[in-house]
């Protein structure tokens, strides 16, 4: 809560004003402004408050939404291509491993050994690729921060969610993970001579 004497207000203004025609707060990064508008009501304010969403032009918050919107996609289908590329990748791998898989089960090594092997493998270079997004988003952010998009109703930067971008990176180690899994649960279930003989 800040307190402004009226002398303080007219020093800023640079004239004697006595009547507020409109009152906006600024709030601090991450905070739900719909808590803030609630907040605001139980002080007993009777006069029209309005969140920023509900105060813009129709045009702008259809705007606002088209983005999400293509943001949504962009990540599913993101996620998808992703899952199924370490999925091919990890069947052809583990079709070209064989004969290996079948001598480590012929020598005794146990089939879940052998699988976390390459779940092992899989989270690893989940590990490296999200290291690797990370810092290309944060270098796009730094760019189109510096030099941002330009729209008719003004310039747009983009913002990160950190909970949606850890959320989002989550999914993708366990899909990545299940994806690494199905292959290679596959191909220790073979008979031992098969495997051996590449067959």
């Amino acid at each position: 809560m800040a307190i402004v004497t009226w002398d303080e207000m007219n020093s800023v203004l640079g004239y004697d004003n006595d009547v507020a025609d409109e009152i906006l707060i600024k709030t601090s990064k991450n905070t739900d402004v719909s808590d803030v508008k609630k907040n605001i009501l139980e002080f007993g304010v009777g006069e029209s408050v309005k969140t920023w969403e509900e105060a813009l032009p129709s045009a702008v918050t259809d705007s606002v939404e088209s983005f999400n919107i293509i943001n949504q996609i962009t990540v599913f289908g993101s996620l998808v291509i992703a899952i199924v590329l370490i999925f091919i990748m990890t069947t052809i791998k583990a079709f070209n491993n064989r004969k290996q898989i079948g001598i480590l089960k012929a020598i005794g090594i146990k089939k879940s050994v052998i699988i976390n092997s390459y779940v092992l493998q899989i989270v690893f270079m989940c590990l490296i690729g999200s290291v690797l997004g990370f810092m290309i988003l944060e270098a796009m952010v730094l760019y189109f921060t510096a030099y941002p998009m330009e729209f008719p109703d003004g310039n747009v930067t983009p913002v990160v969610d950190t909970g949606m971008l850890i959320e989002n990176t989550l999914l993708l180690f366990v899909s990545s993970a299940i994806a690494g899994f199905i292959p290679a649960w596959r191909i220790t279930r073979e008979n031992i001579l098969d495997a051996m003989r590449g067959n």
